[in-house]
């Protein structure tokens, strides 16, 4: 594959409907100026536009113009990235590409959609070896990447649940007004006395009845209203140990956790 096109293998042929009827999002830009001014845009360009766009709409404007980058994106440089590109495929006449490049698109009503995208540059040069035009590729990405980050989430979360449940403390996670119980790790209930099947998706009071009423209910709605952490040293707390009750004394913090 060569890294540019000449104007001889195009010399006999209506290019702008051949460009056109290309596969691809693409578009043909001009390089004369540094508006890269679009030329002619494929089908599946305008496919990815905003439903009704027209190649009237998108001919004849400046590339970037145009293509407005998300103002909610913080990622400032985008332009920079892509002119960068388009110089180096100036200078060089050589394909230059970008890899899982974010570029969101515009919605009709004004919001933006985010993707992710493969670029390629590839440089059109004259019977003279000069570089006329360039071909502006791209190919969305958004699925693969996006599938990417949810496997790597998945794998964060569970080294992390590996990590919760080997932690050298004894920890619970409880939710909502009923506290139910959304996680526990082995030594929490080595502790609590209670099985993990008796215990994990039910309200804690329901699996430790006679707690509830030793201040340890007061206690956690107190943290959950504040939104302000307790802890305690030494602190008295007896537990149901089958058929007799037995009374142990614990170091423990309440901790809210707080969504963002």
């Amino acid at each position: 594959m060569t890294d540019s096109i000449t104007t001889a293998t195009l010399s006999t042929i209506d290019f702008k409907f051949v460009f056109e009827s290309m596969q691809g999002i693409s578009v043909l830009l001009q390089t004369s100026n540094a508006s890269f001014t679009i030329l002619a845009v494929t089908d599946g360009m305008l496919k990815v536009q905003p439903p009704g766009t027209t190649r009237q709409q998108l001919v004849g404007k400046p590339f970037f113009n145009l293509f407005l980058p998300n103002p909610d994106d913080i990622d400032l440089e985008k332009e920079t990235i892509m002119r960068n590109s388009f110089d180096y495929v100036t200078r060089y006449k050589k394909v230059h590409t970008i890899t899982a490049q974010r570029y969101d698109m515009a919605n009709r009503d004004g919001t933006y959609s985010e993707r992710y995208w493969n670029v390629r540059n590839t440089p059109f040069l004259n019977d003279a070896g000069e570089v006329m035009f360039i071909i502006h590729s791209s190919e969305d990405v958004t699925d693969t990447i996006k599938s990417q980050v949810h496997e790597e989430q998945a794998k964060g979360l569970e080294q992390a649940y590996k990590l919760f449940m080997m932690a050298p403390a004894a920890i619970c996670v409880l939710k909502g007004d009923d506290l139910v119980v959304e996680l526990a790790n082995d030594l929490y209930l080595e502790i609590a006395g209670r099985t993990r099947e008796n215990f994990v998706g039910r309200p804690v009071w329901d699996s430790l009845p006679e707690v509830k009423d030793q201040g340890f209910d007061v206690l956690l709605r107190n943290v959950m209203a504040s939104g302000k952490s307790f802890q305690s040293k030494e602190h008295s707390i007896t537990l149901q140990r089958g058929k007799t009750l037995q009374t142990i004394y614990v170091d423990f913090i309440y901790e809210p956790i707080k969504d963002e």
